[in-house]
């Protein structure tokens, strides 16, 4: 009869990366503590806009998502290094199986069709934006990691985007 070989340690064929990207939903006591700074800025730095007032804790998670509120829980985030899913983050969660993701909708990005309506302000403020740095063939999707929140009283919402690279 064979005897059973000790575990064999071998050594990895890949680079291992420093940092090793993570996903999860704005979960528990960082869910909450999050929530709270969140709505602190809606109410102090932009008004208690109406179009920021979105998320809610439900379930000992964040729920609630647009275009807005995702670019200030980024500007949020950011101070911890974190952020928000873009696409291509979203693609590599539902391939690794990383967060169960059916039955959730997810704003990751911004596509730039035209400047006329339905938000025809906003659309024609990002297209001055973007035309400043070249020329610009539509449509253009927009990550909304790659943009940032300004209060704007010309804008039905209150606030536009202002995008950065």
């Amino acid at each position: 009869m064979a005897n059973k070989l000790p575990k064999f340690y071998g050594k990895p064929m890949i680079e291992i990366p420093a940092i090793v990207p993570v996903a999860n939903f704005l979960e528990g006591d960082f869910g909450k503590e999050f929530l709270k700074e969140y709505k602190g800025r809606v109410e102090k730095d932009y008004n208690d806009s109406d179009s920021l007032n979105v998320l809610k804790y439900d379930n000992g998670i964040v729920k609630g998502s647009n275009h807005f509120a995702v670019v200030l829980a980024n500007a949020i985030l950011s101070q911890e290094g974190l952020r928000t899913a873009n696409q291509a983050d979203l693609e590599k969660i539902l391939r690794a199986k990383t967060l169960t993701l059916n039955g959730q909708y997810e704003d990751s990005g911004l596509c730039l069709r035209s400047e006329s309506s339905p938000n025809e302000y906003l659309a024609k403020q990002l297209m001055t934006q973007l035309k400043a740095r070249g020329k610009v063939k539509l449509p253009v999707i927009l990550n909304l990691n790659d943009l940032e929140l300004i209060k704007d009283s010309n804008s039905n919402y209150g606030n536009q985007f202002m995008h950065h690279n």
